[in-house]
């Protein structure tokens, strides 16, 4: 990106698929120059997913949607000249971040201490499955892999129907966000010492960071956390999800007086003086029965309606939407995560940006991610290889 508070940070990208790439597509679009090393011919996931104009150009959905604004180096660093092209890059960086198996890098020479003699400086991060220690470190993994072995897959779906994945790898994003975090925390410390940092990251522990209230319910309280369906965390029987005319309606009633401007929102007062429905207490042991009251009336009109109803009463509320639905409603379009490049390289796509804004601006991608080695012949002579040098690593295939 052309500007950004990172403007000016130097990172060198060992990764793939999805976790490492969010990670440094994070940072890039704060204004980190991002040099992205692939295999010649780029990393597998350029071709993957539904056919099309995109994957035929190496810019599937899957690459693309985490890869703009990235320098492009084609590279083989198994041979000694692609290695020691990777050893350059590394003396000028600030920040390394890897996903390989851990063993991998320091089978090529790229452990923590010969990182640390080629640059005292550096902060070198690595994301895995299972971390750099413990008795799952040699474990390959994936998103639903991780999602099993966590337990989060045991407490996703219905009493009958669990164990369920989460639908997105949401543990390759979230893994890839508490990285770029990391390698803030990183910065800052090397800007207190200026010392070498290094950054152990794992799915594996970034998933039971996202269950963290269940997991302290059995650490801390006995509870072994179970299925639950639609049935919210509160366990409070005025939310959960519920049939309307014509769709889904989510609802999270959980205080008392969310729970009074409900039943006058949706005219059942009679619910507030109902004995079974009293307080808390009482609502909690007749929980069936007020989720049958509050599904009859849900059932008169459309999820859009009591959306409108209810918000307007400040009760928390919303119909349910599909993917389609949400990126095209206006709120998506007035919070501009989303953004549409391409269109004058004649093959647009829609990015994600930072979901977040800074300032007022919320950063996003301003062109389509480049193609596999884009940038190998302006990255290698900014290292000071001459064009002889990079014709030869070419001709023998170390860079692409």
């Amino acid at each position: 990106m052309p500007s950004g508070p990172l403007r000016g940070l130097h990172i060198i990208d060992l990764t793939q698929v999805f976790a490492g790439p969010y990670c440094t597509y994070l940072l890039g679009l704060l204004g980190a120059e991002v040099v992205k090393v692939e295999l010649p011919g780029g990393e597998w996931s350029r071709t993957q997913g539904p056919s099309g104009p995109a994957r035929d150009a190496g810019l599937a959905a899957g690459f693309a949607t985490q890869a703009a604004g990235k320098r492009m180096l084609g590279l083989d660093i198994r041979t000694p000249a692609g290695a020691a092209v990777l050893r350059d890059l590394l003396r000028g960086a600030d920040v390394f971040v890897e996903n390989l198996t851990p063993g991998t890098l320091a089978r090529l020479g790229f452990d923590q201490q010969a990182l640390q003699a080629l640059n005292p400086r550096l902060v070198f991060a690595s994301i895995s499955g299972f971390g750099q220690v413990g008795p799952f470190a040699p474990w390959p993994a994936f998103d639903h892999i991780i999602q099993a072995v966590s337990g989060l897959m045991s407490v996703t779906g219905t009493k009958d129907a669990a164990p369920l994945r989460v639908g997105p790898p949401v543990v390759d994003y979230a893994t890839g966000a508490y990285a770029a975090f990391a390698v803030m925390a990183a910065l800052a410390q090397r800007a207190a010492d200026g010392g070498f940092q290094r950054v152990d990251l794992s799915m594996w522990d970034c998933a039971q960071a996202l269950m963290s209230s269940a997991i302290s319910l059995h650490l801390n309280a006995g509870v072994t956390p179970r299925p639950e369906g639609n049935i919210p965390a509160s366990g409070s029987p005025s939310s959960g999800v519920f049939d309307t005319a014509d769709g889904k309606l989510a609802l999270a009633a959980n205080f008392e007086p969310q729970y009074r401007r409900l039943c006058a929102a949706i005219g059942r007062e009679d619910l507030l003086t109902d004995p079974r429905f009293a307080d808390r207490a009482t609502r909690l042991a007749q929980a069936d029965a007020l989720r049958r009251e509050l599904a009859a009336t849900f059932a008169a009109k459309s999820a859009a309606a009591w959306e409108a109803t209810l918000m307007a009463a400040d009760v928390p509320a919303g119909r349910v939407r599909s993917i389609p639905e949400a990126v095209a409603d206006p709120h998506t379009t007035a919070r501009g995560v989303w953004r549409e490049v391409g269109a004058g390289q004649g093959m647009a796509m829609t990015l994600p940006g930072l979901p977040f804004r800074l300032n007022g601006g919320a950063p996003g991608p301003i062109a389509l991610p480049a193609a596999a080695g884009a940038d190998t012949d302006a990255v290698l002579l900014s290292l000071g290889r001459t064009e002889a040098e990079i014709l030869a690593l070419r001709r023998d295939g170390i860079v692409a």
